[in-house]
């Protein structure tokens, strides 16, 4: 019986215990406990990369030039006239690239460069005017090989002959002004290959200044020249670089019979310029001291024909004196002057274009004649200069400019042209021989 009740006992316990599920109270919840609230999680954006426009070379550079077996960026830069940067960038290059032989670089200006990097070097460029077919005339160059013609100028008329410094690195020239009514006309300069170029002495629409060709020193920093209107002119003296201009003389500097001021001729000691001036219709010849800007009148001519000229006072040797030519009996004569003494000859000769190294001259019939005064059967046309060199000269022909080079028979056409040319090589130097 007790059995029983035990067992009923159990049995009513484990109904209970699986019928009833005892209840625990839930912990508070914590901060950390609580979920963050949702938040909207926007999508990744897709980041437009920008396409490279392709580089470009330089569309204002025209010329181009090759690179040649030992040249740098730098030293074409230098020549070029541009910095490393503009010439890389000018390119497509960049810090890492390396310049090869053969390749092509677009430059400023090619004829600086090959002029810069090659061993001709300015003394072996020849300048010559060149008329164009529109009329209009400009300075060209050329190397004396014939190679790299190139236009210098963008002028509407170049007037007369460039002149060239000693060492052949600077030319100056006149170009008509674009405000004359007659022949008023402007001074220009430049580097020998063509940069550096600017206006020396210009003029405005209300002046008609005409003006000579200029002269150098023999230093080539400055230079000498006249400006005139109508019978009242100014001898002028201004550094290269267009400062320090300076009137050192005022008075009449033009022929009654000519339009055009006569050149001053600065002397090759560099202590006088000589220069001309009419008095009542008479041509004095005077000279400035360059130092001291004191003006001496040497001696009144019965008339002009050509010059001044600095010459050796004694045919082609002694020392330096001036020559004037003027006509007397009707013949031309030169009046041949020692400013330091005053001393005067006369000389009958003609004048002539003179070499360098005074091993060969040209007279004015273009015969010419070695140094011990043999004549050759060689004959050279009027507009002839000497080259640098013991025996080179550029002859304008009919079919161009011709470069000769004496005692060696060579010959070599440097341009083709049918037209006229007007060269210019080494700066004159002209002697009176007896």
């Amino acid at each position: 019986m007790n059995r029983f009740l035990v067992l009923i006992a159990i049995i009513g316990y484990l109904m209970v215990g699986c019928g009833e599920e005892e209840q625990t109270p839930s912990p508070t919840p914590t901060q950390t406990d609580i979920p963050p609230t949702a938040t909207t999680v926007p999508s990744p954006t897709t980041i437009q990369t920008p396409t490279p426009t392709p580089c470009a070379p330089n569309p204002e550079w025209e010329d181009t030039y090759t690179v040649q077996s030992g040249d740098t960026l730098g030293a074409i830069a230098i020549a070029s006239g541009v910095s490393v940067e503009a010439l890389q960038e000018g390119n497509c290059l960049t810090d890492s690239d390396f310049i090869d032989v053969g390749d092509i670089l677009v430059v400023p200006n090619s004829i600086a460069v090959d002029i810069a990097t090659s061993p001709i070097g300015l003394d072996g460029l020849v300048l010559f005017i060149r008329e164009e077919s529109d009329g209009k005339h400009n300075i060209w160059a050329v190397k004396s090989d014939g190679t790299s013609p190139r236009q210098l100028t963008e002028h509407e008329m170049v007037l007369g002959r460039p002149v060239r410094t000693i060492d052949y690195e600077w030319v100056a020239y006149r170009v008509l002004s674009p405000f004359a009514e007659t022949t008023a006309s402007d001074i220009w300069i430049m580097h020998a290959d063509g940069t550096g170029l600017f206006e020396l002495a210009e003029q405005g629409p209300t002046e008609q200044l005409v003006r000579s060709d200029p002269a150098w020193s023999p230093d080539n920093e400055q230079l000498a020249y006249v400006e005139q209107v109508a019978d009242r002119g100014s001898l002028i003296m201004i550094n290269r670089d267009g400062t320090g201009r300076r009137v050192v003389s005022v008075g009449d500097f033009t022929p009654p019979d000519s339009d055009q001021p006569v050149p001053p001729a600065w002397s090759p000691d560099d202590l006088n310029i000589a220069f001309l001036e009419w008095v009542n219709n008479r041509p004095t010849l005077k000279s400035i001291d360059t130092e001291t800007f004191e003006i001496t009148s040497h001696d009144q001519l019965s008339s002009y024909k050509d010059g001044p000229l600095w010459v050796p006072f004694e045919g082609d040797n002694g020392e330096p004196a001036v020559a004037v030519q003027v006509t007397e009996a009707g013949q031309p004569v030169w009046k041949v002057i020692n400013l330091t003494n005053g001393e005067s000859v006369n000389r009958t000769g003609g004048r002539v274009l003179v070499a360098p190294s005074l091993d060969w001259w040209i007279d004015e019939n273009g015969r010419l004649w070695s140094a011990e005064y043999v004549p050759q059967e060689m004959s050279v046309p009027g507009g002839t200069t000497w080259g640098p060199g013991n025996n080179q000269l550029v002859v304008p022909t009919d079919e161009g400019l011709l470069v000769l080079e004496i005692g060696k028979d060579v010959e070599r056409l440097i341009t083709q042209e049918d037209t006229d040319l007007m060269p210019v090589w080494s700066e004159p130097l002209y002697f009176v021989l007896p």
